[in-house]
């Protein structure tokens, strides 16, 4: 049986330059050539001008196209080739051009990679919690032109005019990220934004999404490394800095990046400007060295950093061909309204006091558009709505402090009370399971509770709060069941459990009847 061609090339699979001689070998289905020169950003004139030349002879259009994406695209790539013979069903043809081979370690690496970006995903114990069941833009990314210390949009970033700065720069796509206008590729890539903007979330989304084939293909890894990482920060070689838990697989991957040049491979630094100044520009500062080129020179990076590092990274990069600069901006009014939506989709009415309460407070709106303080404000509002929500931006810094330490504190509680075995905490709730049901009247209010204490998941919070179908005596019983789960994991989640009780008066009886616990309630 005859073998598939394969498409032959040095190198690596994503950057490397097409032959036309090896385009000429590829068996394209004669009726689709026209869509794929579409796919690969040639021009609906240019293909019919191909086609009036060629009326009847399909191979020489097929080539006439190659040579015209050729002399379009200075740096088209295989990778690129292959993504649009895919997406115009091509699926036979796009097999012709196969990822060459790399040694075990470094397809070990990129294993490793992949299933360390799948774990960063937001979890129910983080606070605040982020919506991460459902897509929202995080940010906004739109290109820089002009890269000072601090510009107009800065400044206008921290006033938190952000509808000002959407109307200065032009915005780009993730997907462009690392490509310019005329489609070549830039080897160094500047990301800022002032704190909480998104830029570690762009950062590993960018990991996340090569992993899943979505983006990026054209690169053999993606390697995220968050910069202020003590591990990071001490490397002093390429094997030290790329790591994975077998050192022989680490070492191969170190001697592999230094054959390449790092040719095929995107470093994403997280973080540079909590770098000390030695590391950010020293001489021998190997992270100087690579963002400036000198180290692993076919590598394409890309940096975030906050504005108050610019000129350290300006002085680096300025000397270098083909560097894009890129500005993280937060939520406008639209994605603010967009994460209210899905904050509070289960509770229209809480949505709008939510939203009769930032109109009120111009000055808590202001400081939403930071994507991290619009979380905060949406969860202190759902876990303080029953009581006072914060007036002023010192309440909310104070309340989010507050809610910070009692969940700590929780967490670190390990040991179980003396004289209250597991079973007799287990015990206690199933006793007076029927008394704690029928007397939580603000089942919402209290669930607010339990969760800025830890004791139940945002998940069991929202279901409470949230879901309107349920009766009072239904939440009521999802709170219990899930404190009842939790207290036979860890019995200090009793003692925490107790704690909020006694500070619900409406409790006070069903406190008594538990009064067993003698020193344990406060």
């Amino acid at each position: 049986m005859q073998q598939t061609p394969t498409i032959g090339y040095k190198g690596g699979f994503g950057t490397s330059k097409p032959l036309l001689k090896d385009l000429a070998c590829l068996k394209v289905t004669p009726t689709k050539w026209y869509r794929l020169g579409l796919q690969i950003n040639i021009s609906e004139n240019e293909l019919d001008k191909i086609k009036a030349n060629n009326p009847t002879d399909v191979d020489s259009c097929i080539l006439e196209m190659f040579k015209t994406w050729l002399r379009n695209t200075p740096d088209a790539t295989y990778a690129e080739l292959k993504d649009a013979l895919d997406r115009i069903g091509e699926h036979s043809v796009a097999a012709q051009l196969l990822q060459p081979s790399v040694s075990n370690e470094v397809e070990q690496y990129r294993t490793f990679l992949t299933a360390t970006y799948e774990c960063t995903q937001a979890t129910e114990d983080q606070w605040p919690p982020v919506q991460f069941k459902e897509y929202i833009k995080l940010a906004t990314v739109v290109k820089v032109e002009d890269f000072m210390e601090e510009d107009d949009c800065t400044r206008a970033m921290m006033n938190g005019n952000v509808e000002i700065i959407k109307k200065m720069k032009q915005p780009i796509k993730m997907k462009k990220i690392g490509r310019f206008e005329d489609g070549t590729l830039a080897k160094c890539i500047i990301v800022q934004g002032i704190p909480g903007v998104g830029k570690s979330t762009l950062a590993w989304q960018l990991g996340r999404r090569w992993g899943k084939k979505e983006i990026l293909q054209h690169f053999q890894l993606v390697i995220v490394l968050r910069v202020r990482d003590e591990r990071v920060q001490e490397a002093q070689t390429l094997s030290e800095l790329f790591y994975h838990p077998d050192p022989d697989i680490q070492q191969s991957v170190g001697k592999w990046m230094a054959s390449t040049l790092g040719e095929d491979v995107l470093l994403i630094l997280d973080g540079y400007d909590e770098l000390s100044s030695e590391l950010q520009i020293g001489k021998q500062s190997i992270f100087a060295r690579i963002i400036k080129g000198k180290e692993l020179p076919k590598l394409s990076v890309l940096v975030t950093s906050r504005p108050s590092a610019n000129r350290n990274l300006y002085q680096l990069c300025r000397k270098r061909a083909k560097c894009q600069y890129i500005e993280v901006v937060g939520f406008g009014k639209k994605e603010i309204r967009e994460y209210v939506d899905l904050a509070f989709k289960y509770n229209l009415q809480l949505k709008e006091r939510f939203n009769l309460y930032i109109e009120h407070h111009p000055h808590i709106l202001s400081m939403m558009y930071v994507p991290i303080n619009c979380a905060i404000v949406a969860e202190l509002f759902k876990e303080k709505h029953k009581g006072n929500p914060p007036q002023t931006l010192t309440e909310v810094y104070t309340a989010l402090t507050n809610t910070l330490l009692q969940r700590h504190e929780q967490k670190t509680k390990e040991k179980t009370p003396v004289g209250m075995p597991n079973t007799e905490c287990h015990n206690l709730l199933k006793t007076h399971y029927s008394d704690l049901v029928g007397t939580i009247q603000d089942s919402a209010g209290l669930a607010g509770s339990l969760y800025s204490r830890g004791i139940i998941s945002q998940s069991v919070r929202d279901k409470v709060q949230e879901r309107v179908d349920l009766t009072t005596k239904e939440k009521s019983q999802v709170l219990i069941n899930a404190v009842e789960a939790q207290v036979t994991t860890d019995p200090s989640m009793f003692q925490a459990f107790m704690e909020v009780l006694t500070e619900e008066p409406s409790l006070s009886t069903i406190v008594e009847k538990m009064s067993v616990l003698g020193e344990w309630v406060c």
